[in-house]
Parts: structure tokens; sequence; C-alpha cells
């Protein structure tokens, strides 16, 4: 527990530096390690939160490593929150990257969550 704690903080200060230094890509690696951290502590919000804030970053950042793995997590999360269509669309996501990173394990892993979604909705006309 106390190391945990001791993480966090760390985390949280490398955060902070990364934010005042306006380092994209810091910020989203200090807020993936923060939300890795929440989920061992089971506080979902937070860590939902935090991943968000790091998938956007590393999709604008173009980082296709990123975007596999903490979109694998943040659709996991997704998931089990049952928001299925925002799942689907973080999964085709981190399934691309993963293709691009030439991943086979996890674009199967990807495919396998995005096949047992529930079909999306459709209107109707």
């Amino acid at each position: 527990r106390g190391e945990l704690d001791e993480a966090v903080a760390l985390q949280e200060k490398r955060l902070e530096v990364n934010r005042n230094l306006g380092d994209v890509n810091g910020i989203a690696a200090a807020s993936w390690d923060l939300a890795q951290i929440d989920l061992q502590r089971e506080n979902y919000q937070s860590a939902f939160e935090r991943l968000v804030e790091s998938f956007q970053l590393l999709v604008q950042l173009q980082r296709v490593d990123g975007i596999a793995i903490v979109g694998n997590t943040l659709g996991q999360l997704l998931i089990a929150a049952e928001y299925h269509e925002d799942a689907r669309s973080v999964l085709l996501t981190s399934r691309a990257a993963a293709e691009k990173l030439g991943n086979a394990d996890l674009v199967e892993q990807l495919t396998t969550m995005i096949d047992a979604l529930p079909e999306p909705e459709t209107e109707e006309q």
C-alpha cells in the first residue's frame, strides 16, 4: 500500500511537470501510469478519466504503440460499463494501431472483444 502511495505521488508530480512544460507525450504517459494504479486500487472512475485523456493525446500524437495498449485497457473498461458503442470505436482504433505494429496477439485479442460486442443500434428511417 505504501509503495502505491509513493508511486502515485511521483506520477502526479511527473504529470504536473509535464503539464507545465506542455509535454503532451509526457502527459499521456503519466496519465497512463496513474490509470494503471487506479485500476489496481479499483478506482474505476479515476482510471477511466485518465485513460480517456491518455488515449486522446496518443491519438493526437499518432503514437500507435500507446494507442494499441491504452485503447485495449480503455475498451475493456468501456465494455464493463456497458458503453458498447464507445468501446467499439476505441477498440477499432486500437486494433488498427496494433495491426500497424504487427502485434498479431493483440490484434486477435481486440478482434475477439469487438466481435463479442452487441450489434450497433440502427435508426429506422
